[in-house]
């Protein structure tokens, strides 16, 4: 596989960006929100295969917003420092492996 900068100018964040905004109708209709919480300096630059790391992200975010019925979506981006080399991708929604403050902050629908 030939490995390649994501575009000349292009960065992780605008990746990022790109599926928050295709994200956005299916968020509005079921009331959700998206936190994305990229911890890599926004203006990095990276090698690799951009349509594959689109694909994978744009699945599983549409992965989750289908089954996630209320409360939020969070999408945390890092790296290790043992592997600065390999992005770690992170999704949670609410029940499953938010903390505590986070479950507190979500807007839990209010029972009829």
């Amino acid at each position: 596989m030939q490995l390649s900068q994501l575009d000349e100018d292009e960065t992780v964040q605008d990746l990022l960006d790109e599926i928050a905004l295709e994200s956005l109708p299916l968020m509005r209709r079921k009331g959700l929100s998206l936190v994305v919480n990229n911890q890599q300096p926004k203006d990095e630059q990276r090698f690799g295969d951009r349509r594959a790391l689109r694909k994978v992200l744009a699945t599983l975010t549409h992965d989750v917003l289908t089954t996630t019925c209320w409360g939020k979506i969070s999408l945390t981006v890092s790296a290790d420092e043992a592997r600065p080399d390999r992005l770690h991708i992170e999704l949670a929604d609410t029940g499953a492996r938010l903390t505590v403050d986070e479950l507190a902050n979500a807007d839990f629908p209010v029972p009829w």
